[in-house]
């Protein structure tokens, strides 16, 4: 390719002067160098490479600017009379690239401050709701005047608002209710609503009195299903073992087997 043709194409490639002379001008110390200086003429340099190192310029003045970041601007230094001033180029746009890229990453990844504050708003109401939930449960458990039916509603929703949603007092209120209540169907489901991810050694006298003497097989058996959540106790293991063998239905006699192997029914 002859000087005349590379400088025309040169100069109808888009600007590619200016770009040069004024895009590239924070990749040069003291500013753009003239052709003389450089170590291999521009009528050395192929004009579409010229004119694709242009565009990728201003493709990463355009991020930049939307990004608002400051990039930052370490140079490769450029002597003159270096015969590698293009490679030299190609160095720093990869190099800014790759930062640019990473600057965009971290800006869809890193939560702003805003948002980490209203994530800790969130999981502290979130966290005072549970509190307040739990409280008002218990406090419907031991009111006097909440029936039985009321305070068994309270206790099922107890069941699933963790291990420390239980109180002592809240257990022997309900164990006094699983023991005493006239109704089966509310003493077999104390022991049932007992099976939960909280647990209790205050539970263990209560349903071991309801598994070995309460008249209804079904309150029996649910107290044999939930006794497995305490069958390392030496007594419990001998209770269930009794039940095993010798309880008048089958039921609760399978249910005490399967609470001694850790099976659930």
């Amino acid at each position: 390719m002859s000087d005349r043709c590379s400088f025309g194409a040169l100069a109808s490639a888009a600007g590619i002067g200016a770009l040069v002379a004024g895009g590239l001008m924070f990749l040069f110390p003291g500013g753009p160098r003239s052709p003389e200086s450089l170590g291999t003429t521009l009528s050395a340099v192929d004009a579409a490479q010229v004119d694709a190192l242009a565009r990728r310029i201003k493709t990463l003045e355009e991020e930049q600017v939307t990004a608002k970041t400051p990039v930052n601007r370490e140079r490769i230094p450029v002597a003159a009379g270096d015969p590698d001033t293009l490679n030299n180029l190609e160095k720093r746009l990869t190099r800014i690239e790759r930062q640019l890229a990473i600057l965009a990453k971290q800006a869809k990844t890193t939560p702003t401050a805003s948002t980490l504050i209203q994530d800790t708003r969130d999981e502290s109401q979130r966290v005072m709701n549970k509190v307040l939930n739990i409280s008002s449960h218990q406090q419907c458990i031991l009111s006097p005047q909440k029936s039985e039916r009321d305070k068994l509603i309270a206790w099922s929703n107890l069941r699933g608002l963790g291990k420390d949603a239980w109180t002592d007092n809240v257990v022997m209120e309900m164990s006094r209710i699983g023991l005493t209540s006239t109704d089966a169907s509310v003493r077999a489901d104390v022991w049932r609503q007992a099976d939960a991810n909280a647990k209790s050694p205050l539970l263990v006298p209560s349903l071991l009195k309801a598994l070995s003497s309460d008249g209804d097989a079904k309150v029996r058996e649910e107290a044999a299903e939930t006794l497995e959540n305490y069958k390392d106790d030496l007594t419990v293991k001998r209770a269930l073992e009794t039940a095993k063998q010798s309880d008048a239905d089958k039921g609760v006699r399978r249910q005490a087997g399967s609470s001694l192997s850790g099976g659930r029914r």
